[in-house]
């Protein structure tokens, strides 16, 4: 008799500390689940900036460049890449648009412009908004019999400001300088901020404008929340997650 109230007794308490156990959990680690420390206040300088180059959406041979400019859009006709063709040595101008990703301290001006399916080639490219161009960039299309690709692969990036990852992309770039493009595996940032934007960029220097860059999500380009949400920025920076309408967003939040 004894033995049966002593397991009753055991069987009733289990799923209460259980309970207990489950709140004391959560009441520990809700900041690291659910929590997002404050972005700073920021403005994005009024020249261009950030520039990124990656894969369009036409082909292995089609390029997409990004940039941001300021924290309003402006006008189409201010908005363009220039894009020069050693090959015929001639320069086509590209317009570009742009949508604006409000976040949570700040406003940022995103451009992309679709540059199509390129002949195999040596291509330079300025990008300009606001009657502002940038400095000129290079690229490179190989030819279509070349069919082996190569291609290095980061991830977990989420650099600091004492960061090593700056320093890490020259030697990779100096060691690998044929490499065709990049591929990141998602965290590229430490948290959805704009100065983690700038130090990304920073650490990217010479490398993003020259070689396509290709980027999926991690956890910290997520807002946290019982509801996650992909920082505003993300398909606006590697702009193949936009459809053929502005703002139309491809990437899934999970």
């Amino acid at each position: 008799m004894g033995f049966l109230l002593h397991f009753h007794l055991v069987r009733r308490i289990i799923p209460v500390l259980l309970v207990i156990g489950i709140v004391i959990l959560c009441i520990v680690r809700w900041k690291v689940w659910f929590g997002n420390p404050p972005e700073e206040p920021y403005s994005v300088p009024e020249t261009p900036c950030r520039v990124l180059l990656t894969f369009g959406n036409y082909g292995e041979n089609s390029r997409m460049v990004s940039w941001q400019y300021g924290g309003e859009t402006k006008p189409s006709c201010l908005t363009l890449v220039a894009l020069a063709d050693s090959l015929h040595g001639d320069t086509t101008q590209i317009a570009a648009t742009g949508a604006v990703a409000v976040t949570r301290a700040g406003k940022t001006a995103c451009y992309r412009a679709q540059l199509g399916s390129l002949a195999p080639g040596q291509y330079a490219y300025a990008v300009t908004t606001g009657g502002v161009t940038s400095c000129w960039h290079s690229f490179t299309v190989k030819p279509d019999s070349v069919r082996e690709a190569s291609f290095i692969f980061l991830g977990d990036i989420q650099d600091t400001v004492q960061g090593l990852t700056g320093g890490i992309m020259k030697q990779i770039d100096s060691r690998f300088p044929d490499v065709d493009f990049y591929l990141m595996g998602g965290d590229l940032i430490e948290r959805p901020m704009d100065k983690y934007w700038e130090l990304l960029f920073k650490d990217m220097a010479g490398v993003c404008t020259r070689k396509p860059m290709l980027a999926i999500t991690g956890n910290h380009e997520y807002i946290k929340g019982i509801k996650k949400q992909v920082d505003n920025r993300f398909p606006l920076v590697f702009a193949y997650f936009q459809g053929s309408k502005l703002g139309e967003n491809l990437v899934y939040n999970v």
